[in-house]
């Protein structure tokens, strides 16, 4: 038995003849704090003992899938991560590149993965487990770290329609209904609140019936929704001058052979498509293997917006196909802050994921790193072909203009629309006004294998999916040290080229675990409502499948675009009875999978599908599409002393 071991085991045997407090010597009041810093960061991987995923019983599906190493037993002498203090530590405080071990430096402190260390080399000496359990108070209970002093009092605002089938055992088919956005129209104030299975609904007011504006499945023959999370209606969003022309713009998914490209009226009879035309497919590279999907993006203008009916014309602005059908192009946003004649005005930025190319272990896997295609990135475009009062040129299918400050316009084979890229799932967009008057993009970016991020997107950025994941090097053959400094090829083609390029990181990003953490960032708003002062410029985001609720001060976040992987923003914890609303609700609306459809790697049974919304009054709502509630944050609890 090493020395240091056997220190630690005659400490923890002194402190287990006597379980009191004025008994525990120093080290095991470490060992007592490195076990409850064990159970937030670490215990959903390795096991609640230390013992591995796989004695744990929770293999991890995406490692199996790739023939990898499952999170090994931390208390074998033969860990891959080895036993030894220093090696421990390191590989805590650093992660191991190209695998799911993140580096945990900048977010736990070094003393704190220190006593974690100490917690291990007890376990691994022969300590009992119960006696370092009787060390934790409530004997063993987890506590969130990052818990605020808040908690948020829900209430039911609007019950949607059912559009989803109750008794299917699909994750997404069985949810009551798949509303995806709250869009408001300009100046009357409705609701325009898209469902992935179909319609677009509006809402009059939270007293009224929603109602049919337009179903997607009765006029597109090739619509797809049955396969896949975000399939299906997946956005809406209104121009900035559409009180004045009646324009908005949508994305659907399609599916290859399934069924007509050409739309037809669907029973809108006063839907005119005579002049809609199946645009040129913009490709994804798929190497000799077949892209069944695509996304595609269509121009809206109803001639009379003071009715519920539409009434009107549409027009294909460009599709694109796709790897698989997740991750598609998903976010639509113009610049609020934008007027016109400004640069931006009418500009629209189109967020896309890299459609689940990162998930191959084949050519496809850098999609998102390529140039020539649109998977992975931001698209800046111009949609009204008739708008030229920003400099701009003609797209190659006539639909829709380039601005021609766009960065990688004088790269050969470069698409001219991208943006920004190297980012696996953008598929949230909001905008933020600072105290000087400058506005930022933000983009929520779901992740694949550790980390969900939320990245401030600027001009020409490369996020480096999928060579980085958030802040973790995961393909460290891929980058190109310079001295200090990591750059990434500039790929066009399958060719590197000349230039190369630093990854930019995010401002804050939070991991695959309980409590602290979830399976996929939901998106969320910057508060900007009267109703609740304690939420003010603060940013409220969540987790899609465990319905954990955060805050971020915007102050913060600002200040962590400065690309230093070790200056992250803080988020902090808001308490809520979410989940309990969810479950009971989904059951009294007639759904059978209890408590909830779905599952995910960290919600476990019953995903509660969290959205947020938010009207022109700056108050947000939030959506969730298992029970298919929104519900208002109708109260502010104060529980705790401020974090």
């Amino acid at each position: 038995m090493k020395v240091v071991q056997l220190l630690l085991f005659t400490g923890l045997l002194c402190f287990y003849v006597s379980v009191s407090a004025e008994s525990e010597t120093g080290q095991a009041q470490l060992i007592k704090q490195g076990a409850t810093t064990y159970k937030s960061y670490c215990a959903s991987c390795h096991g609640d003992n230390a013992e591995g995923a796989s004695k744990a019983g929770r293999d991890i599906s995406i490692i199996t899938d790739s023939g990898g190493n499952q999170p090994p037993d931390l208390t074998d002498e033969i860990s891959l991560y080895g036993n030894q203090q220093d090696s421990l530590f390191r590989v805590i405080k650093e992660g191991i590149p190209g695998t799911m071990m993140p580096g945990w430096q900048g977010r736990i402190p070094d003393d704190q993965i220190s006593n974690i260390v100490m917690y291990l080399q007890a376990l691994s000496s022969g300590v009992p487990q119960v006696t370092i359990n009787a060390m934790l108070e409530g004997n063993g209970e987890v506590t969130n770290p990052e818990q605020s002093p808040y908690r948020l009092v829900l209430s039911d605002y609007v019950s949607m329609p059912v559009t989803g089938n109750l008794n299917s055992e699909s994750n997404t088919l069985a949810q009551i209904s798949r509303m995806n956005f709250i869009r408001e129209e300009p100046a009357t104030g409705r609701w325009f609140i898209p469902d992935l299975n179909g319609p677009v609904f509006i809402l009059q007011n939270k007293n009224a019936s929603p109602v049919e504006y337009l179903n997607f499945k009765k006029i597109f023959p090739a619509f797809h929704d049955s396969f896949g999370f975000a399939s299906g209606l997946i956005n809406i969003q209104f121009d900035p001058a559409y009180t004045q022309n009646g324009k908005f713009y949508t994305i659907h998914l399609e599916k290859k052979h399934e069924g007509s490209s050409q739309p037809v009226n669907g029973g809108f009879t006063r839907l005119n498509l005579e002049n809609y035309k199946h645009t040129k497919t913009i490709k994804t590279p798929s190497f000799e293997h077949e892209n069944e999907f695509y996304g595609v993006l269509v121009a809206w203008k109803d001639t009379d917006i003071t009715n519920n009916s539409f009434e009107g014309t549409a027009r294909e602005i460009l599709r694109m196909d796709m790897n698989r059908h997740i991750h598609p192009m998903g976010a639509l946003s113009f610049n609020p802050y934008s007027k016109p004649g400004e640069y931006d005005w009418r500009v629209l930025y189109v967020g896309i994921g890299e459609t689940g190319s990162g998930g191959f272990q084949d050519k496809r896997k850098l999609n998102a790193q390529r140039l020539n295609n649109f998977a992975g990135t931001i698209l800046r475009i111009i949609p009204d072909i008739a708008d030229d009062s920003t400099q701009s040129f003609m797209s190659e299918n006539g639909q829709y203009r380039i601005p021609d400050d766009n960065p990688f316009i004088d790269i050969p084979k470069a698409r001219p629309e991208i943006w920004a890229y190297g980012l696996r799932n953008p598929h949230r967009l909001i905008w933020f006004k600072d105290k000087v008057g400058a506005s930022h993009l933000i983009a929520f970016n779901i992740g694949q294998v550790n980390w969900e991020m939320i990245n401030i997107i600027h001009r020409g950025n490369n996020y480096g999916y999928p060579i980085y994941e958030g802040t973790q090097l995961m393909m460290p053959e891929a980058v190109i040290r310079k001295g200090d400094a990591v750059q990434l090829p500039m790929l066009v083609d399958d060719d590197h080229h000349s230039q190369t390029i630093a990854p930019a990181f995010p401002v804050l990003q939070y991991p695959h675990m309980p409590v602290i953490g979830g399976d996929a960032i939901s998106g969320g708003y910057v508060y900007q409502g009267e109703r609740h002062p304690e939420l003010k410029n603060k940013l409220i985001f969540g987790d899609m499948t465990t319905g954990n609720i955060w805050y971020s001060d915007m102050d913060e976040l600002l200040a962590a675009d400065d690309n230093d992987t070790n200056n992250l923003a803080n988020k902090y914890s808001l308490a809520s009875d979410l989940k309990m609303l969810t479950e009971q609700t989904y059951k009294k609306r007639g759904g059978t999978q209890l408590p909830l459809p779905g599952q995910g790697v960290v919600s476990g049974k019953g995903r509660i599908d969290l959205r947020f919304g938010q009207d022109s009054s700056g108050e947000i709502f939030i959506m969730t599409k298992s029970d298919g509630m929104i519900r208002q944050i109708s109260e502010i609890k104060t529980t705790v002393k401020n974090p």
